[in-house]
């Protein structure tokens, strides 16, 4: 079964790079083949924030209207873009203004995706840490084509987020470093103050308040105080907005509750209602997990993630990379022995490829609601409560 999926992941990471590469070839200049965006599309929002903040003009970043006219003028296209991070996010990105654009990119692909699996591979454990397997792994993850292709930031928040929650028991300080810096994307953390008072972690705790407040300070000393002012003045009111009334391909990279609700075309108010048995199911299950010792680590691990996800509104696909050495690690526990298509393998593995089907159809609470419940069945098995029904085979 590894020999096979290595050849899939192969398969499909030459399938991916002849598309980009395609895609590429026919973009005019950096405006990409649709004519609407540049190529890597978010991308430009972190390397225009750093070229902004190295030119001294943030405040630029921060306001909507000031932010599109230098858009405009600096790639010649309109782009319906907004900055949406506080500012110590900026500590992130800062270094991509001082290269071109193209190349700013590619670093932000290549090297994150280098450092995502040199990172996330702390948490996987040496008996499990098959480095080649694992990089393909992560690589040919669906999370990862669609950072790949947007952009976007997933390579960092989700190595924040897994790092924090599996190094918790063996380098406490640093999940909490981890943690404490992922207030960058406060949305990614609802759920972790409950696991990490449930579980007693109170090194981590600490670690994560002083690393928050440190860089929170430190962004206000370097960037300076109105940055954090027109922050809160421009920023959150406009991303409160973008929120509530954001459609598109917007909706359908949320795998949520919400989404669900806003795609079938009721307003904010009435999606959040359809959120709301998603966010209660995401803390039963987590407060039911972590308020006994831990049984299975990595499940629970998994677990917390997927509840993570089940109960935030305003969670993406490409953050989903977090997932990814979860899975791994789930995968990994199987023997080889039984049976491949049972029904925790068929709802793992449309996990994994959630960040793909969102697009396609609004699944992903349904898909998180049953990967959650499945892992959760697998925690009481662990513990010798529950039969293991979740490792029959599917029908």
């Amino acid at each position: 079964m590894q020999r096979l999926f290595q050849y899939y992941a192969v398969a499909i990471l030459c399938v991916s790079a002849i598309a980009y590469g395609v895609y590429l070839s026919a973009a005019n200049g950096l405006v990409d083949v649709t004519g609407r965006e540049l190529i890597g599309r978010d991308f430009v929002n972190y390397y225009s924030a750093s070229r902004l903040v190295l030119d001294a003009a943030g405040e630029t970043l921060m306001k909507v209207s000031e932010y599109r006219a230098y858009l405009q003028a600096q790639y010649e296209i309109a782009l319906a873009l907004n900055w949406s991070y506080p500012p110590h996010y900026l500590f992130f990105i800062l270094p991509l203004g001082l290269f071109g654009y193209l190349p700013a990119y590619a670093l932000w692909i290549g090297v994150g995706a280098v450092l995502f699996v040199a990172a996330t591979g702390l948490g996987l454990g040496a008996q499990r840490r098959d480095w080649a397997t694992y990089a393909l792994f992560t690589m040919a993850a669906p999370a990862f084509l669609v950072n790949a292709a947007f952009g976007q930031n997933g390579l960092i928040a989700g190595a924040l987020l897994f790092l924090g929650v599996s190094l918790v028991r063996h380098r406490p300080i640093l999940a909490g470093i981890c943690l404490g810096a992922l207030t960058a994307k406060p949305q990614l953390g609802l759920l972790i103050p409950v696991f990490l008072l449930l579980r007693a972690h109170w090194t981590v705790i600490g670690s994560a308040v002083v690393t928050s407040a440190t860089m929170i300070v430190l962004s206000a000393l370097i960037f300076g105080m109105d940055l954090w002012r027109d922050y809160f003045e421009h920023v959150l009111p406009f991303q409160r907005i973008v929120a509530e009334e954001g459609t598109g391909i917007f909706l359908r990279m949320m795998p949520t509750g919400f989404a669900l609700g806003r795609l079938a075309g009721l307003d904010a108010s009435l999606a959040m209602l359809i959120q709301g048995p998603f966010s209660l199911l995401a803390l039963g299950l987590v407060i039911w997990a972590f308020r006994k010792p831990s049984a299975a680590p990595d499940l629970e691990t998994a677990l917390l993630l997927v509840a993570v996800f089940l109960f935030s509104p305003y969670a993406f696909n490409y953050d989903m990379l977090a997932l990814v050495p979860a899975l791994y690690l789930v995968f990994s526990r199987e023997t080889g022995d039984g049976p491949v298509l049972t029904r925790f393998n068929l709802v793992m593995g449309a996990l994994l490829f959630l960040p793909l089907i969102t697009f396609f159809a609004p699944l992903g609470p349904v898909i998180l609601a049953a990967a959650a419940l499945l892992l959760a069945q697998q925690i009481a098995v662990a513990r010798g409560s529950a039969p293991a029904f979740a490792s029959t085979p599917a029908n």
